[in-house]
């Protein structure tokens, strides 16, 4: 007779289980209305940001300064009508060279700019750039042969830029004391960017070598990148934003991140790269002034893709303010919440003998589905830390009062509120650091493997005793 009572209760316990299995598979469908809410949030507050950033220009590069040497050269080619006749037309290529050192100082203001709910991250940057080029044998480099010349006038000096609208006005390049005022050249096709471009009296220097200087005031917004060309490059930059995040192969020599901003040092040398230091017109022109948006961040906030032969240094201004990707993150964890939130209360229905029904499990996991749609739409108005605190005691006293109605078990109830005050502060302690979240959020799981482990040994479950 009481093994016949035992085997009907550990059948009813498996049934519970089954039946909460299933509830947890269903609950995943108003989750995912949760989680598309949040992506159309995005979308939109992208949207919005583009249109904030519209004047004042997307994510920057500063890409060069690079010399352009135009040769004419005679070029041969056998006439499709008559096989025995040569015909030679003139035909002008470009020798493309790097600097021999580059030394970028870079000073950056940023802001938040808001519409509405929305808001966007903008900067205004001064950069020195100087450095230099090598003494270089044009006459070695190139094979000239009967009338082929050298456009020696024809010199210039190109900087690439991402997006003009963040060029307030047109830089001065200084070369051995001389100045030359960079233009704007008109592209050529839509895949090519803007080049600021000015012809260069360098023909006699290049025997030798030259110094050169340029100031360029630079506004942009998200990210700030550059593309260490020459074979030495020094990279120094400054800021008042607080919340960096340093992207790109090469890390930062030193930096030093505060809340009035931040500091970082780049000592960068290219002398392994692939991209010589001289090269003519081929592969490399297309990886040095075509590039697609998302290769400098222009897409989000997504990570800067790098060119063929050369990774730009990228530094992302991450909105400190912006509270939906804290809550995208917090939301991948929102399957571990309910997990967790049923086995206290199972643990709670078996402790004080009094059964909840599954009914009521599934509104107790609506109320944990409903806390991150209160999250979302408060920290709209709110910052993220606060939004997180109200929500999160909101639904904790629902919770708990529910049991309280259901049980009405002072100690039931105490010990499901402290379990939950206990999770979703393990969850807000998670989201706040970075580096260690893997090594905290293990530590934590296997701690709440043990605990529940103990309290299923005390309980003996499926006891034949």
């Amino acid at each position: 007779m009481l093994a016949n009572i035992q085997q009907k209760i550990k059948e009813s316990l498996i049934v519970k289980l089954l039946l909460i299995l299933i509830l947890l598979l269903l609950l995943l469908i108003p989750l995912n209305f949760v989680h598309d809410l949040l992506r159309e949030r995005y979308r939109t507050n992208d949207e919005v940001s583009a249109e904030l950033t519209s004047s004042w220009g997307e994510a920057q590069l500063i890409n060069g300064p690079v010399m352009i040497v135009p040769y004419e050269k005679t070029v041969k080619t056998v006439s499709t009508d008559n096989k025995d006749k040569i015909i030679e037309r003139k035909e002008v290529d470009f020798l493309h060279i790097l600097p021999k050192t580059l030394h970028v100082n870079s000073s950056i203001h940023s802001e938040v700019l808001k519409r509405s709910i929305y808001q966007a991250v903008v900067y205004q940057s001064k950069n020195n750039l100087s450095g230099s080029f090598a003494a270089i044998d044009l006459y070695k480099q190139i094979e000239l042969k009967g009338d082929d010349r050298i456009l020696t006038d024809e010199i210039e000096i190109v900087l690439n830029v991402a997006d003009i609208r963040g060029v307030k006005s047109l830089p001065v390049l200084k070369i051995n004391g001389n100045d030359y005022k960079l233009t704007l050249r008109k592209k050529e096709s839509k895949a090519e960017n803007f080049l600021l471009t000015s012809r260069v009296q360098v023909a006699d220097l290049l025997t030798s070598g030259f110094q050169f200087e340029l100031v360029m005031d630079l506004s942009g917004s998200r990210s700030f990148n550059i593309n260490p060309l020459a074979e030495d490059n020094t990279i120094m930059v400054t800021s008042n934003w607080s919340t960096p995040s340093f992207k790109g192969s090469h890390l930062t020599l030193d930096k030093e991140i505060s809340n009035d901003g931040f500091t970082a040092n780049w000592n960068i040398s290219n002398v392994l790269s692939e991209v010589p230091p001289v090269f003519a017109d081929g592969s490399f022109v297309s990886d040095l002034y075509t590039y697609s948006s998302s290769d400098v961040g222009l897409a989000g906030y997504g990570q800067a893709s790098y060119q063929k032969n050369n990774s730009f240094v990228t530094i992302q201004f991450f909105d400190q303010m912006n509270n939906y990707t804290k809550s995208e993150k917090i939301t991948k964890y929102a399957v571990l919440v309910i997990i967790l939130t049923f086995t206290s209360i199972f643990f709670s229905e078996i402790y004080s003998k009094v059964r909840v029904h599954i009914v009521n499990y599934l509104l107790i996991g609506l109320g944990v589905i409903i806390f991150y749609l209160l999250l979302l739409s408060i920290s709209e108005f709110l910052s993220f830390n606060v939004s997180y605190l109200i929500a999160s005691v909101a639904t904790i006293a629902l919770i708990t009062n529910f049991i309280r109605l259901l049980v009405r078990q002072r100690k039931v109830v105490l010990s499901v509120g402290l379990v939950l005050s206990i999770l979703y502060l393990f969850l807000f302690i998670l989201i706040q650091i970075k580096e260690q979240a893997l090594l905290v959020g293990s530590i934590g799981l296997f701690f709440i493997l043990a605990l529940l482990m103990n309290f299923s040994a005390r309980f003996k479950l499926g006891s034949r005793e």
